[in-house]
Formats: C-alpha cells, structure tokens, sequence
C-alpha cells in the first residue's frame, strides 16, 4: 500500500475581536459547507516554504496582500492519516487592519466575533485547534499536534516543537 502526503497551509485572521472565517462552498471537495479559515494546498515550489503558501492562499481568497497582515505565526503543525492519505496541515494565526474582502469561489467569507467563532459548524481538526487557541492565547512555540479519536470523540494529542540539539 502507496501512502500520499498532502500538505496545506491554514490562515485565521483577526481583526479587532473578530475572526475573518469562511462558510465553505457546499461544492469544494474538502471540508463542504463547513465553516473555516482561508488557505489550500501548497504548491510544490512551496514545499520548504509553507508561509508563502499560507500568503498566497489569503491574496487569492480574500485579497488580503502578506503586507497588509501583522504578526503572522505559524501556530501549530497538525498531522493526522486518512485513508491512504497523510495530511501535514501548518496553522498561522495573524492581524489585519482592514476588513475589507473580496468574493471567492471557495465560499462566503464572514468577520465572525470571537465569542461565536465556536458556535460555527466546522471540521473537527479546526474545532479542536481553535478551542486550543483560545483557551491557551497566543504563544511563541510552535504546537505539533497528532489527529485522532479518544473516547469515539476527535481528539488531538499536542507538543511543542523544539530543538532537541544543545
């Protein structure tokens, strides 16, 4: 059996309390009809550079410019297997100062408050990584999470990302 590796690149903005999320198309192949952050699939040129990735998705599904974003962090690594599948998804957490957007065909964009960013449907890997945020805020360390069920409930087993050499 041939295991295939995805790997993706998720941006949440925020701008004042408010969160810039996206009611996915009920089209798209992943995630359909669930609500989620902006980004996509990286590119093989941005294979080593998951950033530019994570910019390149935000100009094209919001009109957002890498300039116009503030404090951009890679936030957490998650991993988890499906099927023949291992998806590598890198989560950046950043701000920006204007909240204006254009359409996209990927779904509907929204500034969702942060007391309602939970009350959205959402894949369960985005709920679990949000929920984490947001009872643990903003950090400088980079969280690798693994993907999986405890309990037949989605659950994510975190740790820091260091470097192990002296």
């Amino acid at each position: 059996m041939s295991i295939r590796l995805r790997q993706m690149a998720t941006v949440f903005l925020r701008n004042g309390s408010d969160w810039l999320l996206m009611k996915r198309a009920d089209t798209r192949v992943l995630a359909p009809g669930l609500w989620a952050g902006v980004g996509g699939h990286l590119e093989p040129s941005e294979i080593s550079d998951p950033e530019r990735a994570a910019l390149r998705e935000v100009e094209e599904e919001t009109g957002i410019r890498g300039d116009q974003i503030q404090d951009l962090r890679l936030t957490a690594i998650l991993h988890r297997r499906r099927d023949h599948e291992i998806r590598v998804q890198y989560l950046y957490v950043g701000r920006v100062t204007t909240r204006e957007v254009h359409d996209t065909e990927e779904g509907i964009l929204h500034w969702v408050p942060s007391h309602e960013v939970l009350a959205k449907s959402m894949a369960s890997s985005t709920r679990v990584f949000l929920e984490r945020y947001f009872s643990q805020g903003a950090s400088d360390q980079v969280w690798v999470g693994t993907l999986g069920k405890q309990n037949a409930a989605p659950y994510i087993q975190w740790a820091i990302l260091e470097d192990w050499e002296p």
